[in-house]
C-alpha cells in the first residue's frame, strides 16, 4: 500500500464526488477521509467497504495493480457519457415518434372529415335532394334555351276537353 493515498484521491476524482459525499456513502466522517488522503492507513473493513460501495478492484486499491473497477466495470465517467448518449438517443426517438403521431392524427382527422362529408351526401340522397335531380333540371334548361342552371317552370297538365 505504498501510495494508497494517491489511489484514494484518484478514485474520489474518477467517481466525481467531493470528500464529504464520499465519506457519507461509506458511513465515515469527512475528516477520516482527509486523514486517509494524507497517509493514515485504512482498516481492512474500510477497504472492503470502499470496494463494495464503489465496485472497486481490491487489488488495485491496495497495490495499484490491475483495473480500478472490479467486475469489468469501466470508468464511471465513461459509463455516464454512454448513459447520456443513450438518453439523448431515446429523446430523439420520442421526438420522432411524437412527430409520427401528429402526422397520423392529421391523416385520421382528414379521413374522418371525408367520412362525415360522405355521410352528409348520403343523407341528402336519402332525403331526395339527389344531385341527379339538379343535373336533369340543368339539361332540360339547356334544351329549352334557358340560362344554364335556371329550372324550367313546371308544365301544367292538359285538361280534358281542351280540344287541342
Amino acid at each position: 500500500m505504498d501510495d494508497f493515498r494517491q489511489r484514494l484521491r484518484d478514485l474520489i476524482k474518477v467517481l466525481g464526488l467531493r470528500q464529504n459525499a464520499f465519506a457519507v456513502r461509506l458511513g465515515i466522517s469527512p475528516s477520516h477521509v482527509g486523514k486517509l488522503k494524507v497517509g493514515s492507513e485504512p482498516s481492512p473493513l474500510l477497504l472492503t467497504a470502499i470496494c463494495c460501495v464503489f465496485s472497486v478492484n481490491r487489488h488495485w486499491l491496495e497495490y495499484g495493480e490491475g483495473k480500478m473497477f472490479a467486475g469489468g466495470l469501466s470508468d464511471p465517467y465513461l459509463e455516464a457519457k454512454q448513459e447520456s448518449e443513450l438518453i439523448a438517443s431515446y429523446k430523439r426517438q420520442i421526438t420522432d415518434l411524437n412527430a409520427e403521431i401528429d402526422r397520423l392524427r392529421e391523416v385520421m382527422q382528414k379521413a374522418v372529415a371525408r367520412a362525415d362529408k360522405a355521410e352528409r351526401e348520403f343523407d341528402n340522397i336519402k332525403k331526395g335532394e339527389n344531385i341527379f335531380d339538379y343535373l336533369e333540371a340543368d339539361v332540360v334548361a339547356e334544351q329549352d334555351h334557358e340560362p344554364y342552371g335556371k329550372r324550367p317552370a313546371p308544365r301544367k297538365p292538359r285538361a280534358k276537353g281542351d280540344g287541342k
